[in-house]
Formats: C-alpha cells, structure tokens, sequence
C-alpha cells in the first residue's frame, strides 16, 4: 500500500474563528455567571459560519454580507425573542422587538456597573457585538488576505474588559489571544507559501514552530509588561466627557475621583437642610467587586409627588435646587427619600434603589438647573433598635455572599457577634471601624476583594470610603443583615447660600435594611469635613434613645456645619501626601521608552524566527526553494524595492538590475533558478542555489540603498509591511 504523505490541511477559518473567541471570553468577566460563554460562541461560529460557505460556494462579498445580516437577524430572534417567529421564520414583529431590545442593551450598559446581570438585552446587545466583529475578522483574513487587519478587528472585544475589571487570569486569556493571533499569522504565511508551490510539493502544517514563537512572544510580554506605563493601576472606570466633564462608573473610580488635581467642581445646590447626595447603590458582591443586581424597574417622576419608599414615616421635607457643572453620567444626585423632579424631563426612579435616572447617558448639560424634593425619614433609635425577622428570600439579594474567608467571617461575630438587635450589631461593626485610619493614598490597586478586605481589616487597618463600606457591608451579611453600598457624595463646602460639590467629596457609605423603616444609612468612613455619623448612630445613641421630636433627619446630617478650616486642613493633607508619593514626570517617559523598545525588539525577533520557522516547515526541494525566494523578496519589500502587482520573477529581476551593473548577474541567476523551481522536475530543484544567488543579490542591492532603507530591511520591515 502506497505510504501516506499528505498532511492534514487545517482551514483557515478555524484560526479566525479561534482568534475572536479568544478575544470575545474575556467579556465574561464583564456578566454575571449565566448563560453569556454559549452566546457568544454560537454568535462567533454561527458568522465565521456563514462566510465559509459563502466562499464555498463562489458568492459575492456584497452578498456574503447580506447573509451574514439575515443570520445575525434570525440568531438574535430564535435565541432570545423566539416568541416572535412563525414557525422558524422572523416575522416583522421580530424586527421591531430586537431593535427594540438593542437600544435597551445600550441603555443598560450605561446605567449598570459592572459585572452586569446576564439580561436578554445585554445579551442581544453583546451577541451582535461578537457577531460583527467575526464578520470584519473573517472578511479580513479571508476576502482581503490580510491578517493584521483581522486581529485588529477583534482588539476592541480583547481589550475593553481589561479597561473595565480588574481580572486574575488576564495572563491566561492573553496568552490565548497571543496564540489565536499567532496561528491567523502562521495561517497567511502558509497560504502565502502554497502559491509558489505545485501539486508535488506539500508544506503541511506542524504545530511545534508556532507553539515555540507564541511562547517566545510571551516571555517578551511577560518580562516588558511591569515597565509599561500604567501597569498595576485601577481599571479606568471613570471617563471623561465633553470638555472638563466627570462620569462616575461606581464603584472602583472613587480613589481616582478623590485625588483628581485639580478638583473638580460638578455640581452647586442650595438647600433647606444639607444631606448626602446619593447617585446609585451596590449590592451584588462576587468576592472582587459590588455591583448593580438583577434588572432594576423604573417608573417615572417628575412635578407630581410620588409615595415615598416606607410612606408609614415621619418625614422632613428636603428641598434641593441643583445646578450641574461637570458632573455627567445617567444619575442624579439626590437626598434620599426624593418624591418629586421638576426642570428635567424624562427622569425615571428605580423602586428599589431610589435612584434617579436621566434618559441620556452623557447626563445634563453644564449649566443646566433642577429641582428635587425629598422626603427623608427622621427615624428614632426606638424604630431601628428591635429585634426583627428578615424575610430572607425576598433580600436574597442583600444578603448574597459568596465563600467567605474564615476570619471576616470571625471578626464580624467576634466584634457584634453577641448583640441581640440588628441595629446594635450595625452599631458595633460601624464603630468598630471607625477606629480605623482614613488614607486616600493607599496603593492604586487596594480595592475590596475579599484579600484586600483581609488586609485591611487585620493589617493596614487604613484606606478610604471604599475599603470602609465594603468591609461593614458584607460583615453585615455574615450576621444576617441585609445590606447594600451606597455611591454618592459628601457634604459640599458652603460657600455663601450654595453648597458646592467638587470631586473631593466623592463617598461610599453603607445602608442596612430596617423592616417598617426602610434603607438607614451607617457611616463607618472616619473621615472629617466630608462625612458625619447620623444622631440614630452616633456612639452611645443604643443608650439613650432621645424622643421622635427630638431626632434630626435620618440621612447623615451634622448638628454643625462642617468647618472650611477642617476642610482644608484636609485636602491639604491628602496633597501633601500625594506629592510626595507621586513619580516624577521621567519615570513616566522611561516607561514610554521601554515599551516601544520592548515593541520593537519583539517585531524584530519575529521577523528573524519566522523564516526559520518557515523554513523547517517547507517539504521537499520546491518548497524550501519557494521559502527562500519569499525571504528575498520580503526583504525587498522592506528595501522599497518590492515586486509589483502581476510582475513575473524575471521581469522583477530585470527592473533591479537597472540600479546597479554588480547586481545583473546574481539576479539573472535567481529568476533562473526560480522559475526552474516552479516548472523543473522535483529531484532537479536546488534550494542551496537559490539561498545563495538571493544571498549574492542583496548584497549587490545593498550598496545602492539610504542608510534607512538598509535598516528596514535588515530588521524585517517587509514582512509586517507585506502582512499588512
């Protein structure tokens, strides 16, 4: 039996196909766990899909792309709006439903942190994403031949989770990404050799070459990415909009909101009676971040009083009018409980949150006034001080945590453990805490997962709001309180009628949930100037429980003012303190540096192995000859002195030979020997001769090259500049 030669051919679709799943998983980071990694692979193939067999079957691009649409249309509707076929077919109600659920997919984006629920929208929204990103990948590689456009397509999806959430296994998923970039490479390169070939000679594919490259490439990323600038810094939750605005993404910004230099000022208020101003909540922990829960409803408010969230209380009414400065985003700040909106339209209110929610997602513009009325609950230690019965099902949500480290879970019991009322427990874990030390100026990447937690409860004992509200809300949890962050601002620094709000007085506090009274805010932040603990929390308050009429508003309001000296006591601190600890402007640009020397040490170290590669990767005479030959004309490509299009080896020799007399020999040579490699009988091919003619004929081109083309060349330029 006649022994078998031919290696598997691996279509190419497949390393396209690998490339944008390897960019799209990361995105799961970005979901809550639930169904998101079977949509997005079934989006990605499903288009790869459908390009290959419109290419099997000989069918225009333009309409290859029309029946890439139809199937996106059909995926969309049968996965999650299946209601809206006939039979297996959409019908024009599924069209309406899907754009319909897009827009709430873009709105959802915007008003959720992240880690986001898994909802039909989202997923919709996210599906078309990947979808069009693997049309753009696959027409890339495949229609257009070229790979570099093809992984450029799918950076947006690789790159916006790390952007977004700080990740354990970003190493894990860029070495994928590295390696489904490396074999779409590979992929070309191999396409690109099999032109030159007959049906006697077969390159085959061998996996040990690329692994060793991939690897290699690695390695480089590994050793240059601590010198990167940038490198160890939060996730960049908060952006900038038109001009000096500021857009809060809670809840890991508020580091980098509070030592903004210089502040910001985003918003002024007068006021009958000064409160926090809260944005949104938080009550979702995976043991990394909280995040928003499940979908939220919303109702409308405006000028026409809506019932307060407990309406059996005794409430002050807090009258706020606001101007908006740099301030963007969907939310608008508010005292809690607020019941009425007036100057803005469209404005929404989450039943549960209370959170008020604007229909644009860049929030007001700069100028712009409004007015909001509260009712805020003015509770007494005799309405929180009692032993209630949680339902536990229905706060399911305040009450999630997942696998709990043993000595949180310790420290909580140890400090409130033995408290007979959930409000005295709230009490003990909030004082507990309060003797800690307020730091803005911890490490840019002390957050709240449950190690930073650990550390900051048993070592440091110091950091900011954030570290203060995550610890007191899920030791809360651990005793059976329900809980929730809240995400907001501070007292502002009164200046005349108006209270002004700068960047400064970003804060995160903690809400625990009372039956009959509602969400009451604690403050475990020990911070001066900015916050206050409410007069239902105060120390010793458990002792002596004051009469209803006696008692201040529930939302944290100081018996004073806060003193401007206080203030900028503070801030001066916190300056000094982050002069000091800042790096100076050169470590900045020597980072710079090395990157883009690491960058192009690493283009440089590719373009030497890859030959190499392809060398040992060529089977029999007539490719190695092939190989040889596609080095010599890829260094002349990064010569300037590439073959144009439909230029035979001959003709392409003859036009170089008109430089310079040294060079006519050696390049007759090679389109001899060339062109008997293509036609010649196997056995009469020689690849040595063909390496030494190419030899002998760059170094004859050399001499008639600038200084600067000398360098492209030898560093490989024309084989990325071909690639591309």
């Amino acid at each position: 039996m006649a022994r078998f030669t031919r290696r598997f051919s691996v279509p190419r679709e497949l390393s396209v196909a690998a490339l944008v799943v390897a960019a799209a998983l990361p995105l799961s980071r970005l979901f809550r766990p639930g169904g998101f990694s079977g949509v997005v692979l079934a989006a990605a193939l499903l288009s790869i899909g459908i390009s290959w067999l419109a290419r099997r079957f000989r069918i225009p691009a333009v309409v290859g792309l029309l029946l890439s649409v139809l199937g996106l249309f059909w995926f969309l509707t049968g996965r999650f709006h299946a209601h809206t076929l006939w039979g297996i077919f959409p019908t024009p109600a599924s069209a309406t439903v899907l754009v319909h659920s897009v827009r709430e997919g873009v709105s959802q984006t915007i008003n959720y942190a992240v880690p986001v629920p898994t909802t039909p929208a989202l997923l919709t929204f996210v599906a078309a994403g990947v979808w069009m990103s693997a049309w753009l990948a696959d027409a890339a590689a495949l229609w257009v031949g070229n790979p570099l456009l093809a992984i450029a397509a799918t950076v947006p999806l690789f790159a916006t989770p790390s952007t977004l959430l700080p990740s354990q296994r970003r190493w894990l998923d860029t070495s994928l990404y590295i390696a489904a970039a490396a074999w779409v490479l590979f992929g070309e390169e191999r396409a690109r050799a099999k032109r030159w070939r007959t049906s006697e000679a077969r390159l085959g594919w061998r996996a040990g070459p690329a692994v060793r490259v991939a690897l290699i490439g690695v390695l480089i990323i590994v050793v240059m990415a601590p010198f990167l600038p940038g490198y160890g810094a939060p996730p960049l939750l908060r952006s900038k909009g038109p001009g000096d605005r500021v857009q809060f993404n809670p809840f890991v910004a508020i580091q980098v909101t509070l030592r903004k230099q210089p502040e910001a000022t985003l918003l002024t208020e007068t006021t009958n009676q000064p409160t926090y101003l809260r944005l949104t909540t938080l009550e979702h922990y995976d043991g990394q971040v909280f995040q928003q829960g499940n979908a939220r409803q919303a109702v409308p408010i405006g000028a026409e009083p809506i019932p307060p969230y407990e309406p059996g209380l005794t409430f002050d009414v807090v009258r706020q009018n606001f101007q908006i400065q740099a301030l963007a985003g969907p939310w608008l700040p508010a005292a809690y409980d607020p019941v009425k909106v007036t100057d803005v339209a469209d404005v929404k209110i989450e039943r549960e949150t209370r959170s008020l929610i604007l229909p644009s997602a860049g929030g007001l513009p700069t100028g712009v006034r409004y007015q909001v009325t509260s009712d805020v609950p003015r509770l007494t230690v005799a309405d929180l001080d009692q032993p209630f019965s949680y339902d536990k099902q229905a706060l399911a949500d305040y009450l999630q945590l997942p696998r709990v480290p043993s000595v949180i879970r310790q420290l909580a019991q140890r400090i409130a453990g033995d408290r007979p009322t959930p409000y005295q427990k709230a009490l003990a874990l909030q004082e507990y805490l309060r003797t800690f030390t307020y730091n803005e100026n911890v490490a840019a990447d002390f957050h709240h997962s449950f190690k930073n937690l650990v550390e900051f409860l048993t070592k440091s004992k110091q950091g900011y709001c954030e570290q203060f509200a995550a610890a007191m809300a899920v030791m809360a949890r651990t005793l059976g309180i329900p809980s929730r962050v809240a995400i907001g601002f501070g007292f502002g620094q009164r200046i005349g009628k108006q209270y002004v709000i700068t960047t400064r007085e970003a804060h995160a506090w903690v809400e625990i949930f009372f039956p009959g009274a509602g969400w009451v805010a604690f403050e475990p932040t020990p911070r001066a100037g900015v916050t206050a603990v409410p007069p239902y929390a105060a120390p010793g308050a458990a002792e002596a429980s004051p009469t209803p009429s006696d008692q201040p508003t529930a939302t944290p309001t100081p018996s004073a003012q806060p003193s401007t000296g206080s203030r900028n006591l503070e801030r001066g601190q916190a300056g000094g303190q982050t002069a000091q600890q800042g790096r100076p402007a050169w470590v900045f640009a020597a980072f710079i540096a090395a990157g883009a020397f690491g960058l192009i040490a690493l283009l440089i170290v590719l373009a030497v192995i890859i030959p190499r590669i392809l060398r040992r990767r060529a089977r029999g005479p007539r490719g190695a000859a092939a190989v040889r030959y596609l080095e010599f004309l890829a260094w002349c490509e990064g010569a300037g002195l590439g073959r144009r299009p439909g230029e035979t080896p001959t003709e392409h020799a003859a036009r170089l030979a008109t430089g310079t007399t040294e060079a006519v020999e050696p390049l007759e040579q090679l389109a001899v020997l060339v062109d008997g490699a293509l036609w010649a009988p196997e056995e009469d091919v020689d690849p040595d001769a063909v390496e030494s003619a190419a030899s002998d004929a760059r170094a004859a081109l050399r001499t008639t090259l600038s200084r600067r083309n000398r360098l492209l060349a030898a560093a490989g330029w024309g084989r990325w500049k071909s690639a591309a």
